[in-house]
């Protein structure tokens, strides 16, 4: 997790020395792109890694297949529409029976990061370059900046 946090430091610094703050930057939601985030900068969540740890999250909490299955479903329908209205809607019936399902806690949760889950709704991809954000020891801290600055000259500037 270190190495994690080392990268986005020095990507955050490097954005900053030179002028490319973006304006948007969508993450899984890990602690260490605070470094990533900028004043100014829209932070949103990504729908995919959110969807995707519905089921880590149940799988901690519950030990029978059938009660994570059913359970996923109902959580994973909330996100799966392009309708913001309907995301809240599903949202709020779905809180209805939250404590029953023994998921207040995620409800609890996604109402929270709700602002910054929304606008990942309307569209369905994710940026996240695997070798800036991996921790595997097969990128290294040189290589990734090399990455970072191939990436950044390919950039083309804005008019």
């Amino acid at each position: 997790m270190e190495v994690i946090y080392k990268r986005c430091g020095w990507i955050g610094g490097m954005l900053k020395r030179i002028g490319k703050i973006p304006r948007v930057i969508i993450t899984d939601g890990l602690a260490s792109y605070r470094y990533l985030i900028m004043e100014g900068v829209r932070h949103v969540l990504c729908h995919f890694h959110h969807q995707q740890g519905i089921t880590r999250w149940l799988k901690k909490r519950f030990d029978d297949k059938d009660e994570i299955i059913s359970r996923s479903g109902k959580m994973k329908r909330v996100l799966q529409t392009n309708d913001k209205r309907t995301v809240r809607r599903r949202l709020r019936k779905l809180k209805e029976s939250a404590q029953e399902l023994g998921i207040s806690e995620w409800v609890q949760r996604t109402e929270e990061k709700l602002p910054q889950l929304l606008p990942s709704v309307e569209v369905s991809f994710c940026l996240e370059p695997p070798m800036l954000l991996s921790d595997s020891s097969e990128h290294s801290i040189s290589s990734t900046r090399s990455d970072v600055v191939s990436f950044l000259l390919s950039v083309p500037e804005e008019s």
